[in-house]
């Protein structure tokens, strides 16, 4: 049964993601326990998992979830929630999600950024095979370069 729990856990995160929350590797346990509740039909009880509170489950879930106790109320955040999404830039709390402000003002890296519309995400661009780098779903760019004699260059 605990693999069905670590299962539901990542349904209520994915379920935040969805709705284009920025933060939704972050929620509060309460509104975890509401989505937890949301997706079993309401028949959701930590008790059926072997803890007597939900604070209990959200702690013996520690290889899935973080629980930041320094808020009130208290919040659960997603481990593993990096790979799905770039590093912070500094705080939690940035207004600007992380991915898009790399996606914009990455000028040093020289690296090229793509939308990603199923995991709603920016990530590093790559070049499709028709030669072109898609910066947003279905907008095509020529991928040009230059050689030292000004001669341009239309390819991978």
């Amino acid at each position: 049964m605990a693999e069905d729990s670590r299962t539901l856990i990542r349904h209520a995160f994915d379920k935040a993601r969805e709705s284009g929350r920025p933060d939704w590797h972050r929620m509060s346990v309460a509104v975890l326990k509401n989505r937890l509740l949301d997706l079993t039909g309401r028949t959701f009880r930590e008790a059926d998992y072997g803890a007597s509170t939900f604070r209990e489950f959200v702690t013996e879930h520690d290889d899935v979830l973080g629980l930041d106790e320094s808020t009130i109320p208290p919040v659960a955040i997603l481990k593993g929630a990096a790979s799905e999404r770039q590093a912070d830039l500094g705080s939690e709390h940035s207004r600007i999600r992380s991915d898009l402000w790399w996606a914009v003002l990455d000028f040093s890296s020289r690296q090229k950024y793509s939308w990603d519309p199923a995991g709603r995400v920016a990530r590093t661009a790559s070049v499709a095979p028709d030669n072109c780098l898609y910066i947003i779903d279905g907008l095509c760019h020529p991928v040009v370069r230059r050689d030292a004699g000004g001669a341009t260059d239309l390819g991978a």
